[in-house]
């Protein structure tokens, strides 16, 4: 007899979004319908979000932290201070990725900077490497530069990169929304376990 087929990996979604806020795999679990509209403010004298009944604390720190690391796939984020703590890039490498390595940085100021393997690469009408990257529905402002652009990565990993941008082009808010499968055999980052426990995702 046949052994019975696993049933597939749950889909997770994770947000990063402001100076730069974290609401992980566990936390979006909570809100079953739009995050937009779950989301409000906690009035407490430190301004965080709340979200689910949650705090989701502002970050406020700057550097390259993991957002997602497992065995297969690796996915860091760089926060920047550019006018305000800001997510202001996303690499990605790893072994679903062939050992290859995707950059793109420079996001806050909307220079929107690619770099596959090492390598520039213009994103601006799309980049794509059959079989491990398609980048898509890159949007640039006439005037304040890179907008958005979706990733699609294998494994059924996806990210949506949203810039907001008001003052006159001088202010500006970066979003990510990263989707992926759950990693059977564990994961870890800023975007925490996926194991449906809430205290135990990373708070450092």
């Amino acid at each position: 007899t046949p052994a019975p087929t696993p049933a597939p990996a749950e889909n997770i979604t994770c947000i990063i979004w402001g100076d730069p806020h974290i609401v992980t795999f566990d936390l979006m679990r909570t809100v079953r319908t739009n995050f937009w509209d779950e989301r409000n403010r906690n009035w407490d004298t430190r301004g965080h979000w709340g979200l689910g009944g949650h705090i989701v604390p502002d970050f406020f720190k700057t550097g390259d932290y993991w957002v997602v690391t497992s065995a297969q796939v690796h996915i860091q984020g760089r926060y920047s201070l550019s006018g305000g703590y800001a997510l202001d890039g996303l690499a990605f490498g790893g072994p679903f990725l062939d050992g290859h390595t995707l950059v793109v940085d420079r996001l806050w100021d909307g220079r929107a900077r690619a770099q596959w393997d090492g390598q520039e690469v213009s994103i601006r009408g799309g980049f794509a490497v059959k079989g491990l990257v398609n980048i898509t529905n890159t949007q640039y402002f006439s005037t304040w530069g890179f907008a958005s652009a979706t990733i699609q990565l294998p494994e059924g990993v996806s990210i949506r990169i949203n810039r907001n941008v008001w003052n006159t082009g001088r202010s500006a808010s970066v979003s990510g929304y990263i989707n992926m499968r759950k990693q059977l055999d564990g994961q870890d980052g800023h975007c925490g376990k996926a194991d449906g426990n809430l205290d135990d995702d990373t708070k450092e």
